[in-house]
Parts: C-alpha cells; sequence; structure tokens
C-alpha cells in the first residue's frame, strides 16, 4: 500500500491543487499549526489530517509513523505548491528503497542558490550518499528504509533540513533511484537561520552507521574463510581429522 504524505503550514492557496493531484491516492495531510483554512479545505475533500507539532521535520516523522502502524509499505513526501505529483509517478514502482527527486536547470534566486551550495556540505565526514539534490524534500521511501529513519538516535530533535540530509546519509547501503523534476518556485522554510540552526546540530551530532543486514553462512561458505585464511593449515587439520 502506498501513502502521500502532504506536510503543511497555512497552505490554503495551494492545499486543493495539490490534493487533485493526488486523487485516487492514500493521503494524509500533516499540519503543523496553520492558521488559514489549510485544515479545513483538505477535510472538505476528504482527506485526513493529522494536527503535528510544528516543523518541517517533525510532521514528516508523525506521518511516517502514522502511516506505519496503518501498514503502508511505501511513502511519498511532497511539498504543496512546489512539486508535481505526476513526475514521480512512473518510478513508484522500481523497487527502490528511495526514490529522489532532481531539480534541473533551476532558475533561483541568489540567496537560494547560495543556501542550497552550502546546504550539500552539510553530510556527515566520510558519508557518501547517492542523493544529489540533498535539499529537495519530493521523494519516496519504502517501509524498512522510514522504519531505519525513525530509528536514527534523537531524530525528533533535529531540525528540519538537518532531517533531510540524514535522509539522504542513510542511502548508503539502500537501493536509490533518482527522478528529474520541475523547479516550482514557492515559499520555502529553508532559510539562513534554518541553516544555521542545522550545522549548530550538526556539529555535536554524531552519525550512527545503519546496522549489516544478518550473514546466513553455509558450511561451503565456512570453508571457503577456513582455506582463505589459513591454507595449509587448514587442510592438514582435515586430513588428520579423517585419519584418526
Amino acid at each position: 500500500m502506498r501513502l502521500v504524505i502532504i506536510p503543511s503550514k497555512n497552505e490554503g492557496k495551494s492545499i486543493r491543487k495539490t490534493l487533485e493531484q493526488v486523487k485516487g491516492y492514500d493521503v494524509v495531510v500533516c499540519d503543523g499549526g496553520s492558521k488559514d483554512s489549510t485544515k479545513r479545505i483538505a477535510r472538505r475533500m476528504g482527506v485526513t489530517v493529522l494536527e503535528c507539532k510544528s516543523g518541517y521535520g517533525k510532521v514528516i516523522l508523525e506521518g511516517f509513523r502514522w502511516g506505519l502502524e496503518r501498514g503502508y509499505d511505501q511513502f511519498v513526501v511532497m511539498d504543496c505548491e512546489s512539486h508535481t505529483f505526476a513526475e514521480i509517478v512512473p518510478f513508484l514502482d522500481c523497487g527502490a528503497d528511495v526514490i529522489a527527486g532532481q531539480r534541473h536547470d533551476e532558475k533561483k534566486p541568489l540567496h537560494r542558490k547560495i543556501i542550497t551550495q552550502v546546504g550539500r556540505k552539510m553530510k556527515p565526514e566520510g558519508a557518501k550518499t547517492e542523493i544529489v539534490d540533498i535539499s529537495n524534500g519530493f521523494r519516496a521511501y519504502s517501509r524498512r528504509f522510514v522504519e531505519r529513519i525513525l530509528a536514527i538516535k534523537d531524530v525528533e530533535n533535529i531540525p528540519s533540513y538537518t532531517f533531510n540530509s540524514i535522509v539522504a546519509f542513510y542511502s548508503d547501503g539502500y537501493d536509490v533511484v533518482q527522478f528529474p523534476m520541475s523547479y516550482i518556485g514557492g515559499k520555502s522554510g529553508l532559510t539562513f537561520w534554518e541553516l544555521m540552526k542545522a550545522w549548530t546540530f550538526r556539529a555535536t551530532y554524531e552519525m550512527e552507521k545503519p546496522p549489516l543486514p544478518p550473514v546466513h553462512a553455509t558450511t561451503e561458505d565456512i570453508q571457503a574463510y577456513l582455506r582463505l585464511m589459513y591454507g595449509p593449515q587448514f587442510e592438514e587439520f582435515v586430513r588428520r581429522r579423517h585419519n584418526d
């Protein structure tokens, strides 16, 4: 099952158009404290609205938890106003753990370009991520990836932009597919102040590597390892054992 998560805050002018894009899908609007008509419009359109803690990262986390409890196995996150759902649809059945939008030919204001360039350096030292457009929130995630994200140490305290960077970091070891998408100018919560908070948090945060999957070794695997590590000694041990 697939769930579309739409984070919102005061999106009264764009929420209707956004929800019309995802008709026919299971949708939850995760609202971070709207004071306008956002929640009323969404409910009138028959969509579930979660009233969440304020903060971009926090509302997405609440959407993840809500979806996991209801058995969803894929989670699409898209913003109001900025994303076009049809662009991700052809990639949703590719089987990847992370399906990430990558914006091309962007015509951004200068301050947004600076923020994006600085943000791309937010990856933890030594981390190697396949996601290029780290600041872009238009993505789909598998259930196992979401479960891992929710297990990150202090994930509730991570500022929203760092949250996106950590999501990108955890693409290591997971199947990642990127899809080309349009850049639509709109309001953004990614400000210099947000970036400063993210950097402050990043300076003291110790990354946890995702655990390796369990290995189920066969008898042949064990024999191959012993021959590799001990060579003639192993062969001599086997001969003596059979001669005894």
